[in-house]
């Protein structure tokens, strides 16, 4: 009996008995290191350099230097913890007064934020946010109220944080789910020890659905020039006390869109003001920001 060789040519039979590469032994940026081993598995970084041990290589890391978590609010491709302004777009990063505030984000461009108190991109909620009115919720890198709160809800107050300096800016980035209309309301301010408010206000109290107005409260006897918030880009509201002259703005990326100056404030401010968020439905809170001067 003549037995004859038999030969069986299976087509990827690597991948069929488990020899080929896998997607943590693949290379996806052909520098000679395999994904599960590289600090940059899609930028080629053959040196693997981490000059600041964070685990991201140097190659990749958005705050080279620095460790952090690689998180940028604004996308512009500078890392949180070392961006000049990290709720506003700067990829340029500026800094013509050498203040550690980028000229993006500085109030009029001039010197008046010298020391970054808090930021908050709201990657988590942190205990340091409570309310006793209206719930928030975390969601996807922002956070939001759970039900449309009344007039005289007391807001998500930042109890960690107090303020001093005559001279600060508080600021929150939003983006709203629809057309804002008749009605809503948002807010960043701040409050004393007695609650009293101190803030800036986005009101839509026109006939005219889009149109809102922004406010220094406690209200003036008129408000500023109607501002149009028609889809949900993301928009910015700040607050700014410079010396006794309060301000209020909105703002986007490419820059002012409305601004409000208050009435002049008479008296010294209260020591220990507490920042304060005013949310609305279907608008969500990207960031938190303050500065002191």
């Amino acid at each position: 009996m003549r037995w004859w060789p038999l030969v069986i040519v299976l087509g990827g039979c690597n991948q069929i008995l488990g020899l080929g590469p896998t997607a943590e032994s693949a290379d996806l940026d052909g520098d000679g290191i395999p994904n599960d081993l590289d600090r940059c598995p899609t930028t080629a970084d053959p040196l693997q350099e981490d000059n600041d041990g964070d685990g991201t290589g140097d190659a990749c890391d958005l705050c080279p230097g620095v460790a952090d978590n690689q998180h940028d609010e604004d996308k512009d491709g500078v890392g949180d913890v070392c961006d000049l302004c990290p709720g506003l777009r700067d990829p340029d990063q500026l800094d013509s007064d050498g203040d550690r505030v980028g000229d993006e984000c500085e109030y009029d461009r001039v010197v008046v934020p010298t020391t970054q108190l808090s930021f908050d991109p709201f990657v988590t909620m942190s205990p340091s946010w409570t309310t006793t009115g209206t719930a928030w919720q975390l969601g996807t890198d922002e956070i939001s109220v759970t039900a449309s709160p009344g007039v005289n809800d007391p807001g998500l107050r930042n109890s960690a944080l107090k303020i001093s300096s005559p001279t600060f800016i508080v600021e929150v980035g939003f983006t709203a789910t629809r057309e804002l209309r008749l009605g809503d309301r948002l807010g960043v301010g701040v409050i004393d020890a007695q609650g009293n408010p101190l803030g800036c206000w986005l009101i839509c109290d026109k006939s005219t659905s889009q149109l809102c107005g922004v406010i220094v409260l406690p209200k003036r006897s008129a408000m500023a020039d109607d501002v149009v918030v028609s889809n949900p880009t993301r928009m910015l509201l700040r607050f700014i006390v410079y010396g006794s002259d309060p301000v209020c703005e909105v703002l986007h990326d490419a820059g002012l869109l409305e601004d409000d100056t208050g009435d002049t404030l008479n008296i010294p401010l209260p020591v220990d003001l507490t920042p304060v968020i005013y949310g609305m439905a279907d608008v969500n809170i990207t960031h938190f920001i303050a500065w002191k001067h």
